[in-house]
Parts: structure tokens; sequence; C-alpha cells
């Protein structure tokens, strides 16, 4: 948010969050969040072992740009929320939650929830932090704006924007709606997960029930609600199986464009229904060309552009037009031979798509060490599939993602070497030189400069060509070995006469180390500002410089201005000097 990226402390106890600069990749600060213990006994989840347990603190959840606008206020305002277990509710299904908020600016603690319950987070149109919540027989919205309250209850007051620095609310009060809606007999909603259920951009929840007590597999329920009232507007029974209550978390794939997505592993099919009616649109045919796709979870999908873009754990990318289901492209990473078990390198998060481009790392839910080799970045084009660029990497495991897009720049976590790295253009530097500086009418001058990387993270390196950008970049920032070939970049020259007129020099190319140079006559006497310009790239932007030269006649540089005349000069008086020399001495001898 803002050009700053907000990162959680990654190792155990995992307290603590980072704000880094995007561009330049400072830490501008650190927070400690050990104040904020959430230690909780969750005996009875799953297999989790029991007492004692594991401090947990609070982390960075979401980011928040909340749009506050009243006659006596105007702006957007940054936070940060944190949020996590304090315990479970009597019922067993929904388990209370601490919310903390902070400021994005500074990363200071402005105030605490307590008496929350989980469910499913997603923002408003003002940027409001929205948590739906479903029950056994009721559908209920919680809002930030509603739960913080005006600095003043009544005046001017009422009409400002003041979250009370330190205090402790009570989450209850920013229930906005709670209805109740018909139970559905002899079905059971499963325990609210975060991916239990979508809410799609033009307002419809989709949730899903089992039978109660049923053993599996079994055909299961599904129910689009209202994200606006809670009301129930469609329940449809689907005839696919599944093998246990909590696998449909994984196999739902993403919402949007008014469609909700759902994938059969067993049969390697997408399924896609209209989310205002839950009636079925269309199935996909199998993505049979790796058995090894059965791995691919619902989560590794995303919707954009009327397309439902698919990174799939064999190693393939496919994309299906979001309205018909038909297969629009597919794109293979290529075989990994023996350097892993499945034979490519597979993908294992959810693309990022960003100015129509697709984004989706290499990667698996538990490499064994030490890790396989070769893993990919890849950069696809979305209209087609082509592939635009790669790079060595190995992204984050499972549905978690690991990439995202923000002002032009791409930031993506390498499990390689556990670190952050941001693509974009990069910023450049143009030197240029010329001599001698002055010089005789019809002389050769040497323009000469150099176009330098100025990124943070490589400041000083040559710029490249496009085309070796992956060997290049690997080679600077992961120890990779130097290509033995890189081509450079093209630099225009031009001189700007003192008559006004523009003279075209000539492209040159920069060399492996960034140099150019050109050997130039100019035309005639005069003052000259020689410009140097690098266009830019789709790896860099431009830059450019310019630097002067005179050229004088012939007689104004035999009076010393020119260096060349004036080794010429020196040159005939030792002649003159010489010949001198030759007549006293013959003089002497007659």
């Amino acid at each position: 948010m803002q050009g700053r990226i907000y990162y959680n402390t990654p190792d155990p106890p995992r307290y603590g969050f980072y704000c880094v600069d995007l561009r330049t990749g400072e830490t501008i600060w650190w927070r400690n969040s050990t104040g904020y213990n959430l230690t909780a006994a969750r005996a009875g989840y799953g297999n989790i072992v029991p007492a004692p347990y594991t401090p947990f603190y609070i982390q960075i959840a979401a980011g928040q740009l909340y749009d506050y606008e009243s006659p006596n206020q105007h702006g957007v305002i940054p936070y940060l929320w944190g949020w996590g277990t304090t315990g479970w509710r009597g019922e067993g299904i929904y388990y209370t939650q601490a919310y903390e908020l902070f400021d994005a600016v500074t990363g200071n603690w402005i105030l605490r929830f307590v008496n929350a319950l989980t469910g499913t987070t997603v923002f408003g149109p003002k940027g409001e932090l929205l948590v739906y919540m479903l029950g056994p027989s009721w559908v209920a919205m919680w809002n930030s704006s509603k739960a913080i309250p005006p600095g003043e209850p009544v005046g001017s007051g009422a009409w400002q924007w003041r979250p009370p620095l330190g205090a402790t609310l009570d989450w209850r009060n920013g229930i906005q709606w709670n209805v109740t809606v018909p139970a559905l007999p002899g079905q059971t909603l499963v325990k609210i997960h975060r991916t239990d259920f979508r809410i799609d951009k033009d307002g419809v929840i989709i949730a899903y029930a089992v039978p109660a007590n049923a053993t599996f597999p079994v055909p299961f329920t599904e129910v689009g609600y209202n994200a606006l009232t809670g009301e129930r507007i469609w329940v449809k029974t689907r005839e696919r199986n599944i093998a246990a209550a909590n696998y449909p978390i994984l196999w739902y794939g993403p919402a949007g464009e008014g469609v909700y997505t759902f994938y059969a592993r067993e049969t390697l099919r997408w399924y896609a229904y209209d989310v205002f009616t839950g009636d079925q649109l269309w199935v996909s045919e199998p993505q049979d060309d790796s058995a090894w796709n059965m791995y691919t979870y619902g989560g590794m999908a995303s919707i954009a552009n009327g397309k439902l873009v698919v990174a799939a754990f064999g190693g393939y990318v496919y994309a299906y037009d979001i309205k018909t289901g038909h297969r629009l492209w597919k794109y293979y990473v290529g075989p990994s031979g023996l350097e892993t078990t499945s034979g490519s390198w597979p993908f294992y998060q959810p693309p990022t798509i960003a100015d129509g481009k697709v984004y989706v790392a290499s990667g698996e839910h538990s490499p064994n060490n030490p890790m396989w080799r070769g893993g990919k970045l890849v950069c696809l084009n979305l209209a087609d599939g082509k592939l635009l660029w790669n790079i060595s990497f190995f992204g984050v495991g499972s549905t978690r993602g690991g990439t995202a897009v923000a002002e032009g720049y791409l930031v993506a976590l390498n499990e390689y070497d556990s670190r952050i790295y941001c693509f974009g253009k990069g910023p450049t530097s143009t030197t240029i030189s010329a001599s001698p500086k002055v010089a005789a009418t019809g002389s050769t001058i040497l323009i000469e400069g150099r176009v330098a990387d100025e990124s943070p993270g490589a400041k000083g390196a040559p710029v490249v060509a496009d085309e070796d950008m992956t060997s290049w970049m690997e080679f600077l920032y992961m120890q990779k070995p130097c290509p033995s070939t890189i081509r450079g970049v093209a630099v225009t020259l031009k001189a700007l006469g003192s008559n006004g007129k523009t003279i075209e020099i000539g492209a040159v190319t920069t060399d492996m180390n960034g140099v150019f140079k050109k050997l130039w006559t100019p035309p005639a006497e005069g003052e000259y500002t020689i410009v140097a310009t690098f266009e830019g790239s789709e790896s860099y932007w431009s830059s450019y410089t310019e630097t002067a030269v005179g050229v004088v006649s012939a007689a104004a540089a035999g009076a010393g201005v020119s260096s060349t005349d004036v080794y010429i000069v020196a040159a005939a008086i030792i002649i003159a000097a010489v010949i001198i020399a030759i007549a006293i001495l013959k003089r002497k001898q007659k």
C-alpha cells in the first residue's frame, strides 16, 4: 500500500512485522507484537496437540485503505489489521478472535476488539472491512466502519473519523445485520473456514452443507445468499460426491464476473455455476495432460478479463473462457527429468494477473531437502499463453499465493534463498564525454559514454538487452554464472549546433560493460551540444545526458587552442631548432 510492503516475521515464534519500501527494499520500520499474545487452548481443533501451547502472537492479516467522506472530513486512511484465535465458542463451530488495528504509516497500535467471531473477510466499496458469518439458520455481517464509533456522539464530531487510541471495543457492536434463514432439513453447514464460501463482487455468498452424521462420500448441497441482506436466494443439491466434510474447502475455486467455480480432482475437470441462480454453466474438458494435476487445488486459480486461469500441479497453466468453459490455451513449463518426482516443475499457487499478464511460480507443499532445482517464475501473455519471460524461482507453496502486483512492480518471495524480490523497470543513468573538447575544422572527435543500471540492488551494473535479462538478473542477484556474452542497448546521438539546427550523429550499441563510443566529424565551426539518449526498454526506464564541444578554424587552433595542434607546433619548433643548430655548426666549420 502507498509504495510500501508489509510482511510478518517468518521465523518462530513469529512475532513482529515489517514495513519495507517497495522501490528500494529498505526497511522503514519493524514493530514488536509480543504485547499481543493470543495463546489459546486449542484442544479439539483437528489434530492439534493439547497444552502446553506455543505462544501465538498477532500478525498482520490484512491491509486497509478506508475512504472516509463526510461533511466534515474527507480522505483515504491506511490501516493494518491483525487477528488471531483466543478461544472456542460453546457451539463448537465458531471460535472467537481478537482483532487489533494498527497505523499503516508508523506501525503503532491503535485499538483492540474483543468478543469477535471468525468469518470470511472482504472489503466494501469504501474500503470497509466486512466479515460474513454463517450459522445453521442465520447469516450475519460485521462492518468495521460501524464497529468504531464517531469522534463525538453529536455535533460536528459525529462527522469525524477518530478511532479511540488504546481502546478495547466490543466487536459485536459492529454487526450490521443478522438475519434468520430457513434451516436445511437433514443438512448441517460445515464448520466455517476462510475458503468455505465465496463472496462474488456482485454480492452473492456461496456456502455448502452436508447431511448430518453422514458417511462419505456423499452428495452435498450448495446455498446462495444475498451478500447485502443475507436473504437466501437459491438452494442446489449437487450430484458430485465428496470424500470428507472438509474437502470442499480445498476444491472450491475462485468466484468473479458472475461465476463461481469448483474443481473435481477425481475427474480433473472444472465446474462453473451462475452465482445468482446456482445453475451449472459448463464443465471443462479434463486437465489430463498429467496425472499429477489431481493435486491441483481450487485455490490455484484466478479469474480476470473473462478468463479462468489455472496453475496445475503437473506443470501446466490453463486458461478457460469464464462464460463457456472453452479452453483458450495451455502452457507447459517443460519436463524436469529425474529432478522432481512428477517429471515436471509443479505449480502450487494461484496465478497473479495484472496488465494482461499471468505470473505464477513453481513450488510445492513440502519439498525435500535439498530442494529440487530448475523451478521458475514465469510471465505469460494472458491473451494467448505465450511465455514472455522466466527466472529461477521457488514460489510460496500451498494456496497462500506469494506474488503481488502494485504500482507497476511485481513482488514475490523466492524460497530458494528466502528473499523478497521486486521485478519491474529499473532506473538508469547515461554518461557521456567527448575529446578533444575543442577541435579544428575537419577534425574528428571521439564520443564515448556508458549506460548504467541505477536499481538499488544493482547500482552501477551495465544495462543489457531484454533478450539477455534472465541470465543477467540471475548472475546479479542469484549467484549464477556470469553469461559469456551479453548484448547491450541502443543509444542515439544527436548534436545541437550553435545555429539551432539538430544533426543526427547516429545510433550506437553499448557493449556488455555498458560502454558506447562513436567517432564524429563536426561539419563546421561553432559550439555543439551532444546529447546521448537511451530510450528505455521493457526492462529499464529511459535516461539521457549531454556534453559540449567547440570547433574553430585551423588558424585559431594553431594558437594552441587544440591539443593536437599543440603537438604540431611543438614539432615545428623542434625542427626549426635543429636547422638553426646545423647552420651554427656549419659556420663554425668554415
